[in-house]
C-alpha cells in the first residue's frame, strides 16, 4: 500500500480528528511527526515538521471530498483574491533570517506562512 499526504497540521488535535474523521468512513489513515511537531511547535514547516495525514494513494480523492480539501491555491481572506505573494519570497531575506537564527541558535520562526495581498494590501497567516 503506497502512502500519500492527505495535509500537514499545526497541531496533533487537528490531525486526531481529521484521522478520527477518515476512519469513521473506513479510510485508514497515518500521522507521521505528531511528538516532534508538539515538543517543537516553533520548527513548524521548518526541517520537515507538522504533523503529516497520510492515507492510501488511491482513496486520496475520496478523502479530499469528504473533509472538502480545496485544491491548494491561496486566497485573500479579505477580498478573496488570489494575487498573492510569500512575504518571505526573497533569497537574501531567508539567507539573512537563516543566519539570526544560528547565532540565536533558535529557530527564527514560522516563515513559511506570511502572506500579502497585491490588490487590497492584506498582511495574513495561511
Amino acid at each position: 500500500m503506497k502512502l500519500a499526504l492527505l495535509t500537514i497540521c499545526d497541531h496533533s488535535i487537528n490531525a486526531n480528528l481529521i484521522r478520527t474523521r477518515l476512519e469513521h468512513d473506513g479510510i485508514p489513515c497515518f500521522l507521521f511527526n505528531e511528538h516532534f511537531t508538539n515538543l517543537m511547535p516553533t520548527y513548524y514547516h521548518m526541517l520537515g515538521s507538522g504533523v503529516r495525514v497520510m492515507i492510501p494513494e488511491e482513496r486520496l480523492d475520496e478523502a479530499k471530498q469528504l473533509l472538502q480539501i480545496s485544491d491548494g491555491r491561496i486566497t485573500c481572506p479579505n477580498c478573496h483574491s488570489e494575487n498573492v505573494v510569500n512575504e518571505n519570497e526573497s533569497f537574501f531575506k531567508k539567507v539573512v533570517l537563516l543566519f539570526i537564527g544560528i547565532f540565536m541558535v533558535s529557530p527564527i520562526g514560522n516563515l513559511i506562512n506570511d502572506f500579502f495581498c497585491k490588490d487590497c494590501g492584506c498582511a495574513f497567516k495561511k
